[in-house]
């Protein structure tokens, strides 16, 4: 007895074994797939954006509406941003020029800097030229591939800008910018 149930054991540790030797070598192929992601290669993008601009303190009279021009170089995860933004400021507008890097994955993440002069008076304790520190986020929603693609792409772009910036005083408060931007892509998702 003690024999055949020897060689039964013998029989199910091997037969068992086979199995799992040969599902772990299916499940290993399995999670081994190449990911083949699309990413820019050294792509441009250029847009217009509107929304609003906003500061921390009352004094500083910075909430009002936000017109910009924006120009993005993209290489792989990286871009680098610039342009120009107008914003209501007290009691007249500013403009601003910002630049700022972002890493892109789903979403875009990033901080740069701005400055700005106003383009007149701008009223009492609105400071006329300011510097700024900013981070950013954004959401690029592709909504039109212009020729399959190959003629790049538009994209929504929600975003927002929290920061901080100095005034002629020397006073930091924060700064933020909140909107949406519209640009076209050469990259074509």
């Amino acid at each position: 007895m003690d024999g055949v149930a020897g060689r039964s054991s013998t029989v199910v540790a091997t037969c068992l074994s086979v199995l799992v030797l040969g599902l772990s070598a299916r499940a290993e192929a399995e999670f081994d797939w190449p990911v083949s992601v699309s990413l820019p290669d050294n792509d441009w993008a250029v847009g217009v954006s509107g929304g609003v601009a906003f500061g921390e303190e009352l004094r500083a009279r910075t909430t009002g509406w936000l017109a910009g021009l924006d120009v993005s170089w993209l290489d792989g995860v990286f871009g680098i941003h610039g342009g120009l933004r107008v914003h209501r400021e007290g009691f007249d507008h500013r403009l601003v020029g910002y630049l700022e890097a972002t890493v892109w994955y789903v979403v875009l993440i990033g901080a740069g800097s701005h400055f700005g002069g106003m383009l007149g008076d701008g009223g009492p304790r609105v400071t006329a030229r300011v510097v700024a520190l900013h981070g950013y986020f954004g959401v690029p929603i592709p909504v039109a591939r212009l020729g399959g693609g190959a003629m790049g792409a538009l994209v929504v772009l929600p975003y927002v800008r929290p920061g901080m910036r100095w005034g002629d005083g020397g006073d930091v408060y924060g700064y933020h910018e909140a909107g949406v931007a519209l640009r076209w892509t050469s990259f074509g998702f």
